[in-house]
């Protein structure tokens, strides 16, 4: 947070927001609030307050199940053949259904132009009966008014999108910005995404961190919603996890 005074007109206001970007990091309109008060006849005390809702420094609270819906993008089959280390994503991406199904966590998925690129794979598609499933030619899954129209439906208690599919850099990116545009807190599952090349499965993984997304590998995800050991759903994901 700082303070200045600032004339009041647009452009000095606009002086005053370029000045202090350099001071308080990722600052944007976007991501920033103002608040304004009088202090002389022709000047305003201006506060600019970086607040960035959905960054990990926001987000130290634990994990709960009843805040989640896992969400999985196109795992499909033509695409899974080129990814890198896919077979890694495919066991990761069925941990977190089997999470999910312990604790009854919402689950979506949503696939790319199934036409052309094929099904979910087998050993995924297995354990997504009876989730909903939109087929969508958008990168950004959140742009399909079906995605949208499921997200809404989900229980007011979710409030945490958990990503996991194909490719990192492109469809698992642009759909993360969208779910924190939207005010969705985002946490990735490190293991979970991948791209058709190594370097961009890195490029993605880093701008997902870059714009405050959560990237964590899938065991520290579950271990962190299931919270202690004894219970049902930590003796259901026994097998799973070993």
């Amino acid at each position: 947070m700082v303070k200045d005074l600032c004339r009041k007109d647009a452009v000095s206001f606009q002086k005053i927001f370029t000045a202090h970007s350099s001071f308080l990091p990722l600052l944007t309109p976007a991501n920033c609030c103002f608040s304004v008060a009088n202090f002389t006849n022709d000047h305003y005390e201006v506060t600019i307050h970086n607040h960035i809702p959905n960054s990990p420094m926001n987000t130290t609270h634990f994990l709960h199940a009843e805040q989640c819906c896992l969400f999985i993008v196109d795992p499909q089959e033509r695409l899974m053949a080129q990814i890198h280390q896919a077979e890694r994503v495919s066991q990761r991406i069925q941990l977190m259904l089997h999470l999910a199904k312990a604790l009854e966590i919402p689950v979506r998925a949503c696939t790319q132009y199934a036409k052309g690129i094929g099904p979910i794979v087998p050993e995924i598609a297995a354990l997504l009966t009876d989730v909903p499933c939109v087929d969508k030619t958008q990168f950004n899954a959140l742009a399909h008014p079906e995605v949208q129209q499921m997200l809404q439906r989900l229980p007011k208690t979710v409030d945490t999108l958990l990503l996991c599919g194909v490719e990192s850099h492109i469809c698992i990116y642009q759909s993360a910005k969208a779910a924190l545009q939207a005010n969705y807190q985002v946490q990735v599952v490190a293991d979970g995404i991948s791209s058709r090349s190594p370097e961009n499965d890195a490029y993605g993984k880093q701008r997902l961190r870059d714009m405050g997304a959560i990237v964590a590998p899938a065991e520290m995800i579950v271990y962190e919603v299931l919270q202690k050991a004894g219970t049902p759903a930590f003796k259901a994901m026994l097998p799973h996890v070993k």
